[in-house]
C-alpha cells in the first residue's frame, strides 16, 4: 500500500494517477471532504486529516509499505505556517511512518536544501530531510529545481507580461543559470524513486538545459512567435520590492528571496539523476512550453509571481 500525502498538489495528482494506472494500492491523505470524494472516485483510498494531526497520521500510515510526502506550503502567508507544514509537518509524518513500520519514505524536498541560503523553504526542507535520514527507514529525497510552468516557474515569472505586452522583467544584468524541469518529469521521478530498491537515495532533479531568465524569456517568446523586449530591473529596485514585500506578506517576501537567489546564484544542477530515474532525457524547455501554450492562451495573473506578490498576510 502506498500513502501519498499532499495528493491534491500538482505533482500529487500526477503521482496518484500514475500509481493507480500501475494497479498499485494507493491511499491519499487529504484535508477536505471534497478531496476525499475526488480521489475515491479515481479508485484510491482516502484518509482525511493533515500533518498537524498526529492521530490522523497514525491512521493514515496503518498498513502502508511506502509513504510519498509531497506536503508543502511554499509562499505561505506567514513564516510559522510554512515551517509548521514543510518542516514540522513532514517530520511528524516521518515519525508516524516509522512507528507504523513503513519500509520506504519518499520526500519531495527542494534543490539546494543542503545549502545555507536565504529562502526559508530551504531550511524547512533541510529540517525534514534530517528527520527522515535519522528515522531508520529506507528513503529517497528528491530535490527539484524550478518548474517550467506553474506559479513558481519560468512561465509564472515572465509568461503573463510576454503574452500580453511582449515584455520580460529580468534582474540586471540577468539571473544565473536555472535548470528548469517539468512538473510531469518530477512526478514520474517520484514514482520511480518510490519503486527503487536503493536503501538511501538523494537526487537533485533538473532539466537538460541551464538557462538564464532572459534566455528562458526569449524561448517563451519564440514559442509564442512574439518578439520579446527584455527590461533589465536594477538590483536596488529588487531590494526595494523585497522591503515592501516583507511588510506586506511573508509569501511575497519569500518569493523575493527566491528571485534574489536566482539573480545571485541561479538554481541549476546536472540532469543526470533525473535522466537515471526517468530512464530517458528530461523534457526540454521548448517542448514543455509548446505543450503548455497548446492549451493556454493567457496565463492568469493569480498563477504567476504577480499573484504571490499581490497577496497580503492575514
Amino acid at each position: 500500500m502506498f500513502l501519498v500525502a499532499g495528493a491534491s498538489s500538482g505533482p500529487g495528482q500526477l503521482v496518484v494517477a500514475d500509481l493507480l494506472a500501475r494497479k498499485m494500492p494507493t491511499r491519499v491523505l487529504v484535508r477536505s471532504d471534497a478531496q476525499v470524494a475526488q480521489f475515491e472516485a479515481l479508485g484510491a483510498e482516502a484518509a482525511k486529516g493533515d500533518v498537524g494531526d498526529e492521530a490522523a497520521l497514525v491512521r493514515a500510515c496503518a498498513g502502508v509499505s511506502t509513504v510519498i510526502s509531497l506536503v508543502g506550503r511554499h509562499f505561505a502567508d506567514t513564516r510559522e505556517r510554512l515551517w509548521s507544514v514543510d518542516a514540522l509537518g513532514n517530520a511528524a509524518l516521518v515519525r508516524a511512518a516509522a512507528a507504523a513500520g513503513v519500509k520506504r519514505f519518499v520526500l519531495l524536498s527542494a534543490l539546494w536544501a543542503d545549502r545555507e541560503l536565504p529562502p526559508v523553504l530551504l531550511a524547512a526542507k533541510r529540517y525534514a530531510e534530517q528527520a527522515l535520514v535519522e528515522s531508520g527507514m529506507s528513503y529517497a529525497i528528491l530535490r527539484p529545481s524550478t518548474f517550467t510552468t506553474g506559479a513558481s516557474s519560468l512561465v509564472g515569472a515572465v509568461g503573463p507580461s510576454i503574452e500580453r505586452w511582449g515584455l520580460a522583467f529580468i534582474p540586471r544584468p540577468d539571473s544565473q543559470p536555472i535548470s528548469f524541469i517539468t512538473l510531469a518529469d518530477v512526478a514520474a521521478a517520484i514514482v520511480a524513486a518510490a519503486l527503487d530498491d536503493r536503501p538511501s537515495l538523494v537526487a537533485e532533479l533538473g532539466g537538460p538545459e541551464a538557462l538564464t531568465m532572459a534566455e528562458g524569456a526569449r524561448r517563451l517568446g519564440a514559442v509564442l512567435n512574439k518578439k520579446v523586449r527584455i527590461v533589465r530591473v536594477p538590483r536596488f529596485v529588487s531590494s526595494l520590492w523585497r522591503r515592501v514585500a516583507r511588510r506586506r506578506s511573508f509569501g511575497a517576501y519569500e518569493l523575493m528571496l527566491f528571485l534574489d537567489m536566482l539573480a545571485d546564484h541561479g538554481y541549476h544542477c546536472d540532469a543526470g539523476p533525473a535522466r537515471q530515474l526517468l530512464g530517458r532525457e528530461p523534457t526540454g524547455v521548448d517542448e514543455a512550453l509548446r505543450a503548455y501554450y497548446a492549451t493556454t492562451k493567457l496565463t492568469p495573473w493569480r498563477e504567476s509571481n504577480v499573484g504571490v506578490l499581490s497577496t497580503r498576510s492575514k
